[in-house]
């Protein structure tokens, strides 16, 4: 069976004389009737010299009640403060193992390194691509000027009968392949670098992703050792030294 741990804070400002004064504001309904309703009066209770006592029954409630939950599936180390102890505001409870939110920390640390070396190592790659893409760019641009060159040349040969018009058509074809072979690398060029922009988004968003996990493992961390959000009285503490206590 889970043992949930649940620390009720409750804030009771007057405990005796709020006893009494709960009891005669609803005198109506608990008075016997030898008692004279209109002898009597009612008031907000104050801090102050008890003038006088009266034996009465009421129900003294709470003015807030604070549910403090566990953060994380540990251990209790220590109770410092039980049930029915007065606490201040951010006075330490009890505390628990930090360990195993601990070792989590330093998992998702070494995660978070490998991940951003491999944006790194992304990045590189990403870079050598790049310049050997455009100097594939470059180089076929360069055959094409050659090419166009060398089929203006070939023209006024072939005007004068120079040339062989095979010869000319032969030309024109390598330059009209030439310059399909470069749309060609320019289309595929586009989708590489795309690709390469995913890679990099994916693993941002994975070291994103895992840096707010840490940031959340590292809140959770300093919640280990549990304090008062305010002053009042610890009602409840739902487990003991050293037993488990799992995530609320």
């Amino acid at each position: 069976m889970s043992i949930r741990r649940i620390f009720f804070i409750s804030l009771i400002l007057v405990v005796i004389v709020a006893t009494g004064y709960i009891a005669f504001r609803k005198l109506a309904l608990f008075a016997p009737p030898s008692i004279i309703l209109s002898q009597y009066r009612t008031a907000e209770v104050d801090i102050g010299t008890v003038l006088r006592t009266v034996e009465a029954e009421g129900v003294v409630v709470p003015q807030s009640e604070v549910l403090l939950l566990s953060p994380a599936s540990s251990i209790i180390k220590q109770i410092a403060k039980v049930p029915g102890s007065h606490v201040d505001a951010y006075q330490t409870i009890l505390r628990l193992d930090p360990k195993p939110i601990q070792d989590e920390i330093a998992s998702i640390e070494d995660q978070l390194e490998v991940k951003r070396n491999n944006l790194h190592r992304n990045r590189l790659n990403a870079r050598s691509t790049r310049l050997d893409l455009d100097y594939n760019v470059e180089m076929k641009k360069l055959r094409i000027t050659s090419l166009k060159s060398e089929v203006s040349d070939q023209e006024e040969l072939l005007n004068v009968g120079g040339i062989s018009p095979a010869r000319f058509e032969k030309t024109k074809q390598e330059l009209t392949l030439a310059e399909k072979e470069l749309e060609m690398i320019l289309s595929k060029n586009s989708i590489r670098l795309k690709q390469l922009e995913a890679e990099e988004q994916g693993l941002k968003l994975q070291i994103e992703i895992q840096e707010k996990e840490l940031e959340t493992k590292n809140e959770n961390l300093s919640k280990t050792t549990v304090r008062a959000p305010s002053a009042g009285i610890v009602m409840s503490i739902n487990g003991k030294e050293g037993e488990k206590v799992n995530r609320d």
